[in-house]
């Protein structure tokens, strides 16, 4: 009888068996619950959704990315036009060195054009690793420009 008393003791203190456990000391397997199938399919959709929601939000970047590059490709290409007619119409020392720095300025910009038409081609995970590359090569193009503009306005003046 005292241990009986012992065991209902210590079973009322919580010391029984660990729970997950029988009696016996077999592990016991704990069933899902109603329902829990559900569940799991429904994490499933909410992270296809997610990815499907950051994959479309890469592709608004990129478009946005493309607009933007795109609109600066053209300003630079009309900037690029608009210095070789005017180098055409400068005086003949200026103009042998003008149409050289034109005819460089256009070469970069046909090596530009390759990467851009390359970048558009492009699967779109990998465009942030091209970014990278197009971006140093339309701001070597642009300081290109730059520096024959200088040297054109330089000659220019008296």
């Amino acid at each position: 009888m005292k241990r009986l008393g012992t065991v209902l003791l210590i079973g009322a203190l919580g010391c029984g068996p660990p729970t997950g456990s029988s009696q016996s000391g077999v592990p016991r397997v704990s069933r899902p619950p109603a329902g829990a199938g559900a569940s799991a399919e429904e994490t499933r959709r909410e992270v296809r959704e997610s990815a499907n929601a950051d994959r479309a939000v890469e592709q608004q970047k990129r478009e946005e990315y493309q607009r933007q590059f795109q609109a600066q490709m053209d300003k630079l290409n009309e900037e690029i036009k608009d210095l070789g007619e005017r180098a055409a119409k400068a005086g003949a020392d200026a103009r042998v060195r003008l149409d050289k720095q034109v005819a460089e300025l256009k070469e970069r910009q046909a090596e530009l054009q390759k990467r851009w038409d390359s970048f558009k081609a492009s699967a779109p995970d990998a465009w942030e690793e091209m970014k990278g590359g197009l971006d140093r090569a339309y701001d070597e193009l642009r300081r290109s420009f730059d520096r024959a503009a200088g040297e054109f306005k330089k000659d220019r003046t008296p």
